[in-house]
């Protein structure tokens, strides 16, 4: 596949529009990244009428870095679920151990 040329649309100042009711925004004008973790989207909500955050809001590009300095890493679900699994392992084989002890001690009593 090749591409000719790509056309970028102009840029859009959101703050023209006003919400028609209550909405809920997901900003992702203020991703931000680095090697740890990742703020995907800022979130707030609108009342009718009101219009929308700027690209530069103070209080979102402050979530958006706090979240980048302090939020979760990127791999900290899957250690979770990790020492969930081997929890889980481990209880099953300690269920085990027990019926097998059992059963040892009554096929001898059986005698």
């Amino acid at each position: 596949m090749q591409v000719d040329s790509v056309t970028f649309v102009p840029a859009i100042n959101f703050s023209d529009f006003p919400t028609p009711g209550k909405t809920y925004v997901f900003d992702y004008r203020y991703q931000v990244t680095n090697s740890r973790t990742k703020f995907n989207h800022a979130t707030y909500e609108l009342n009718a009428g009101e219009p929308f955050r700027p690209g530069n809001d103070p209080r979102l590009l402050a979530e958006a870095n706090k979240w980048r300095n302090h939020g979760p890493a990127y791999n900290g679900y899957e250690l979770k679920r990790r020492l969930i699994l081997e929890g889980v392992i481990a209880v099953i084989i300690i269920i085990l151990a027990s019926f097998k002890t059992r059963n040892k001690k009554n096929k001898q009593n059986e005698k």
